[in-house]
Order: C-alpha cells, then structure tokens, then sequence
C-alpha cells in the first residue's frame, strides 16, 4: 500500500469562491482487469481549527480509508460488468430504450438522477470510478453528493436495469469497499492500494 499525502495553504475560497468549514471528496478508481488495483484520492479542506487537516489525515483518512480491500464489491463488479477482452462488439444504450452496435465498451456517467449519459465513445477506462463528497459550508445547509461512472463489455451493460443493480451493489456494501461520508466517519479515528491526498 502506498500513502501519499499534500499539504497546501491554498483556501477553499480561493479555489472554489465558497467559505466551507469543512469539504470532503474521496474518489475511488477500482480496474476490474488489474485485481490489485484500487485507488482512494482524498480531498479535505477545513477551517475549523488549528491543524484540522493534518488530524483528519491521522486520525480519520488513514486509519478508515487505506484498510478498504473492495475484494467482495470487486467480484460483484466483475460480475455484472465482466470485462472480457475478447468480445469484439456488443449492443449499448445510448438514450432512453435506443441501443446501439459498439466497438468499444458501453459506458454510463451517473452525476445526478437528471445528469445521466450513455454512451461507448472511448471517453471512460474499462474500470468503475465513484466520488462521494460531503461539504459544509457556512450558513448554509450541509450537502452529500455521490456520482458514479464505468465502462463495461457484456450487452447493454449500461442499460437503466444494469445502473440498478450497481446502485443496490453500492447501496449495500458494508464498508468494505465505498466510502460513506457521514457524522460517524468523521468521529471515529477499513492490492495495490493508493490514498493520495
């Protein structure tokens, strides 16, 4: 396992216009071709007190993300997603019940329930990709967010019944592969595994 870790004096307001007290991205790539592979890039600004960000690195990041195996959401991946390299094409969504013949792997780009693409333009590594954000800013109501996006090689993969089962599979992990940013994270100090900050 490797840990990298960046500090910056660089504020939130300066990058994002905003005050935050505190802003938390963790994204996580996972190749479904290199079983080793998975990767936890964290982004955390605070300003809720000296040293916030090096605690959360000790005594939050570390200790919580770096143990995330991802062995069994993996296999379920693999599964439903099966990237086999020696199919030469197969049917895509693209829009709504409209399907096309692709050479490349289908792909889907969930933002948000209105902010869905599909497609199979190359744009997206054969692999599965999320980001969960929590941010706090100030005055204002506190926010989650979570996307998702894969690329995929069995017909239809990217179909509105395939996005179901991976949100269920997200939906129901225990921890051992997705990260949940909530009030219970942040209180508590779980193959190639990368947390770069």
């Amino acid at each position: 396992q490797t840990v990298t870790i960046d500090f910056s004096f660089e504020s939130q307001k300066q990058r994002l216009q905003a005050d935050y007290k505190t802003n938390n991205v963790v994204h996580t790539v996972i190749n479904l071709e290199d079983q080793e592979f998975i990767e936890h890039t964290v982004e955390y600004y605070c300003s809720t007190g000296d040293n916030c960000d090096v605690n959360y690195v000790k005594d939050i990041a570390v200790p919580s993300y770096s143990i995330k195996t991802c062995r069994n959401f993996r296999q379920e991946l693999i599964r439903y997603l099966n990237p086999d390299p020696s199919l030469s094409q197969r049917e895509c969504s693209v829009t709504g019940d409209t399907t096309t013949t692709c050479t490349l792997p289908c792909q889907l780009d969930y933002q948000n329930p209105n902010q869905i693409t599909r497609s199979c333009d190359g744009s997206i590594d054969l692999g599965f990709e999320t980001s969960v954000g929590q941010s706090t800013p100030i005055n204002k109501p506190e926010y989650n967010t979570r996307t998702f996006s894969y690329a995929c090689n069995p017909d239809l993969c990217n179909s509105l019944d395939m996005q179901h089962r991976i949100q269920r599979l997200i939906s129901l992990d225990d921890g051992e592969c997705m990260i949940i940013l909530n009030k219970t994270t942040f209180l508590k100090a779980k193959r190639k595994s990368c947390l770069c900050f």
